[in-house]
């Protein structure tokens, strides 16, 4: 049975939050927020390696650069309800990276072209704690040389 339009939107807004709040919480270095995104049996395909699960998404935000200052702008979000449950979206991810000469250097840093511009495809499930991304991946489209 189609979802009611009201459904619809609830769904669709509710995903685009969970990608904002990805992002968001990326930037600002919050990394039990960009694990708790994921499903138990989440995959983000990211800088080349398939991270299963919060495990493996914990393990790459334990790696990552301390001094690393990003800014992740998502725009032209579009999402595909499937059904009550599951939903597709894509987007774009305009990514501004600087690596500060210390993890307390003050802001501003510096700024440039953005690193990246991508076409970030995610795909979401309701699960008993929410919804969670149960894949993410992003290509580059155009990437500073």
């Amino acid at each position: 049975m189609p979802l009611s339009d009201a459904a619809q939107f609830e769904v669709e807004r509710a995903v685009e939050r969970v990608i904002i709040k990805l992002w968001a919480a990326m930037d600002a270095g919050e990394f039990h927020t960009v694990i708790d995104s994921f499903a138990d049996d989440g995959v983000w395909h990211r800088q080349g390696k398939e991270l299963k699960g919060p495990s493996q998404v914990r393990a790459a935000m334990e790696e990552r650069p301390k001094a690393a200052r990003t800014r992740h702008v998502v725009t032209n979000m579009l999402v595909d309800v499937l059904d009550d449950t599951r939903a597709d979206l894509q987007c774009y991810l305009t990514v501004w990276q600087h690596m500060a000469p210390s993890a307390d250097a003050p802001p501003p840093a510096p700024m440039n072209v953005p690193l990246t511009v991508a076409l970030s495809k995610a795909r979401l499930s309701r699960t008993a704690s929410g919804w969670k991304i149960t894949e993410l991946k992003s290509a580059d489209t155009f990437r500073r040389q």
